[in-house]
């Protein structure tokens, strides 16, 4: 059956009210539409077309989904609509093939159409969307570098209060320090889980702002009552440490989901700029909270500062007055534009993408690598015991910690943005085992006999491990980010996080473990008996290079994993080992930082 399409109605409607003469692709493009078999599904009436005509028809059809479309794909001849969605009568509008396109499309290239023209607005109004949606400083941006930025003030200000609380206020052994440390950390195991549930189950038509302001309620409860307590016991301020720690992850989640979404945005060859600036901001932060927890708690040595319950108050009130008032203003992308996920969906995205060999890979390695960087859990005592470091010193040692940290990521993204990942790792990982071994050094006090204090050399060692970790930290975020499926951000970022995490955990139990092998109690270290200590330092050192004998499995750089993605190289036993190795670290350390905390009870 073919038709004039001057004598169709609904053409003669559109070819009137916008003043567009006919062309030959409109009438080829309706005989085939009106020629295919009769749609299984009812149709609806087009609606009418006010003054801007056609174009106004079709915009509607393509962007808002006026009849149920949600969007048109008109470059493939054989293309169809890819989503439907139900009208407000309940019928479903019919799919329609690309030649219904060319004849709706077909009056926008008649008389006084500028194709050449429409397609630069196109693209302006397209770079213009992307850079609106990439301004981190706008009210609708603001939430997100503030929330690294509090995070990193929250997780650095605690340092030294804690530190210096749980020795000379609890008197805590270093079994029991380290197992605060791994309660710390062991929240950031859990991303996968706040992901998961923030994908899935939006709240009020929203995936990531509510949960971002829930994270920062936790968060400031947390400290706020511990600010009350005043002098909390080792259990009391391990739970509600996790706690604030839980929170912070939350918020940490929906920050770094919202920034993976942004990032879509990005050109290719600078893609991770806007992540890279985000967590600069973070180590900022962290910069300022280790500068604070120095100058203000003092009051034992200087005779002014603040009490350990003052610092939980200032940390519980902290994101009350940023982050949660900002995040009501985020921006992100409303459900019905982006459909929400099904957890059968999303388990099936996380199966898929673990399965590619372009994850599991690189993935190996950062598991192995992190897992191998244990930790000397005496060394906190061993400074404050064994070399009478003041809580000052500690202080200014954690601030420049986190200076060198913060120098580190600025060097990666001005000089190292583009250097092969192995020739970053395996630098930086000769250069942290190098300085580690300097512990040794300070152990037997041989920089005495070299004219260097005590301090000055420790404060070297600590500065330039942190500027080492600073330069490494980026191009593994860079890589998972470049690795999430559309839909599935969340899920899959915090579950790629989540793995390098939890090797960290793990990496801190072998350290509570490794620290029964010799005795490096505060006793014996109070008594000057260092042979535990050494023997565990030269250890944890050595251990630390090992990994690189796996570093084949870390792409060159972005280009390498681009391409091992487009290869879609899949093997699930290698899906079964990550998945499983995912849910035995995180219930080894789970329980063993329970353990360890109920035997100090």
């Amino acid at each position: 059956m073919a038709l004039d399409a001057k004598k169709h109605p609904r053409d003669s409607k559109l070819r009137m009210e916008s003043g567009l003469e006919e062309s030959p692709a409109s009438v080829a493009g309706l005989n085939r539409f009106l020629n295919r078999p009769p749609p299984k599904v009812k149709t609806v009436e087009e609606p009418a077309v006010d003054d801007a005509g056609a174009e106004l028809l079709l915009r509607k059809r393509a962007s808002y989904g006026s009849l149920g479309v949600e969007r048109l794909d008109y470059s493939d001849p054989e293309s169809c609509i890819v989503e439907t969605q139900p009208l407000l009568d309940g019928w479903k509008y019919d799919l329609q093939s690309a030649d219904e396109a060319d004849y709706l499309a077909a009056p926008k290239r008649g008389r006084g159409f500028d194709e050449e023209k429409q397609q630069a607005v196109d693209a302006a109004e397209a770079t213009a969307k992307n850079e609106a949606q990439l301004d981190l400083w706008s009210i609708e941006g603001l939430a997100l570098p503030m929330a690294y930025f509090v995070i990193g003030v929250s997780v650095s200000f605690i340092t030294t209060p804690l530190q210096v609380y749980m020795v000379e206020e609890l008197g805590a052994e270093p079994e029991a320090q380290n197992t605060i440390s791994i309660l710390m950390s062991l929240p950031w195991s859990f991303k996968l889980l706040f992901g998961f549930v923030s994908d899935v189950n939006p709240i009020l038509g929203w995936r990531r702002k509510p949960y971002m302001i829930l994270g920062s309620m936790a968060h400031a409860v947390a400290y706020l009552s511990l600010a009350l307590m005043g002098t909390p016991g080792i259990q009391v301020l391990s739970f509600l440490t996790w706690v604030a720690t839980m929170g912070q992850i939350m918020v940490d989640v929906m920050a770094d989901t919202l920034v993976v979404e942004r990032a879509k945005f990005e050109p290719e060859a600078t893609r991770g700029q806007t992540q890279a600036t985000c967590y600069a901001l973070r180590f900022v932060g962290s910069v300022l909270g280790a500068s604070s927890g120095t100058v203000f708690f003092n009051a034992k040595a200087w005779g002014w500062g603040l009490t350990f319950g003052e610092v939980c108050l200032i940390l519980g009130a902290l994101p009350l007055f940023s982050v949660v008032p900002l995040a009501f203003f985020v921006w992100e992308k409303p459900i019905h534009e982006k459909g929400c996920k099904s957890v059968v969906e999303q388990c099936q995205d996380i199966w898929e993408t673990v399965q590619l060999k372009a994850v599991w890979k690189p993935m190996a390695f950062v598991y192995t690598y992190n897992i191998l960087q244990i930790p000397n859990v005496a060394w906190s005592s061993f400074l404050q015991i064994g070399l009478d470091f003041k809580p000052w010193a500690l202080g200014i040692m954690s601030t420049a910690g986190a200076i060198m940290t913060l120098l580190g990521i600025m060097a990666f993204k001005r000089f190292f943005f583009h250097t092969s990942w192995r020739y970053i790792y395996i630098s930086s990982t000769c250069l942290s085992a190098a300085f580690s071994l300097l512990q040794l050094v300070l152990i037997f006090h041989l920089n005495r006999a070299w004219g260097l204090s005590d301090y000055f050399f420790a404060l070297g060692d600590d500065v330039m491990a942190a500027y080492i970790n600073g330069i490494q930290f980026l191009p593994v975020c860079i890589m998972y980010m470049s690795l999430c499926p559309g839909g599935s951000e969340g899920a899959t970022y915090a579950m790629l996080t989540t793995l390098g995490n939890i090797a960290s955990c793990v990496a801190f139990t072998f350290g509570s473990l490794l620290s029964h092998v010799w005795d490096v109690s505060n006793e014996a270290i109070q008594g000057e008996d260092v042979g535990g200590l050494w023997r565990l330092s030269l250890l944890t050192s050595c251990l630390g290079v090992a990994p690189l004998a796996l570093i084949w499995l870390l792409p060159h750089g972005r280009e390498e994993q681009r391409a091992l993605q487009k290869s879609r190289e899949k093997t699930m036993i290698g899906g079964v080992i990550f998945l499983a190795v995912l849910g035995a670290s995180l219930s080894w350390t789970s329980s063993h930082a329970i353990l360890t905390v109920l035997g100090e009870g």
